[in-house]
């Protein structure tokens, strides 16, 4: 019957065979040998169990640290500005999107070259060494790019060097180049303009001049 295969309390429900240097004595030698078995197994799981912690919490680290790379790279490439970081001896270690296709150059045509090489800038060389002068602090300067068959291009160029930070190679410097043709031609065309209007009016005013001997002859 189902009463008759039922263990009794005290039935044992297992075997543990037990092997140690000495005979064991008494039976609380063998529950002080399973305790330490016990123990060194409790041990091992929670040990496990702050590992699977640990290991969860690095990869929503390395998750977010991704998310954040891919936001501030998609921030770079969509950008008007273009960007160029300059290493050692001015060598181009990065190009975005803009600055290629600002001066039509591929990114493997820049990287690795030094600036001077690649694009020949007015007034670039003087913003790249005050910006070295003053580390942490943006430097301002109006550039000019002599296009072949385009004339010349304007640009507003802002330069900013970064100390290394403890385990990087070099420092650094963040060269940024925003186009202002367009501004700076309108601003050439008012220029121009007063000085047409002026050029008329003294020529006005010198015709008024002549003009007055003759009216008091006649």
């Amino acid at each position: 019957s189902e009463e008759a295969d039922a263990k009794e309390p005290n039935d044992p429900f297992g075997v543990m065979i037990v092997r140690g240097p000495r005979e064991l004595q008494d039976e609380t030698d063998v529950f002080m040998v399973f305790a330490r078995q016990v123990a060194v197994a409790l041990e091992t799981a929670t040990l496990y169990q702050d590992l699977e912690t640990s290991y969860g919490k690095l990869q929503e680290r390395e998750r977010a640290l991704h998310q954040a790379w891919e936001m501030n790279r998609r921030i770079v490439e969509s950008t008007k500005l273009g960007l160029v970081v300059l290493g050692a001896n001015m060598k181009v270690m990065s190009v975005n999107k803009t600055f290629c296709e600002s001066f039509a150059l591929a990114e493997a045509q820049v990287l690795g070259r030094p600036l001077s090489q690649v694009l020949h800038l007015a007034g670039v060389a003087e913003l790249l060494f005050s910006a070295l002068r003053s580390p942490g602090q943006p430097m301002e300067r109006e550039l000019v790019y002599a296009a072949p068959q385009k004339g010349r291009r304007w640009f507003a160029g802002t330069a900013t060097q970064f100390r290394a930070e403890e385990g990087a190679a070099e420092d650094s410097l963040l060269l940024s180049l925003y186009e202002i043709t367009d501004r700076r031609q309108v601003q050439e065309h008012i220029l121009e303009t007063s000085q047409l209007i002026s050029v008329g009016e003294l020529v006005a005013g010198v015709a008024h001049e002549l003009n007055n001997p003759l009216t008091s002859v006649q």
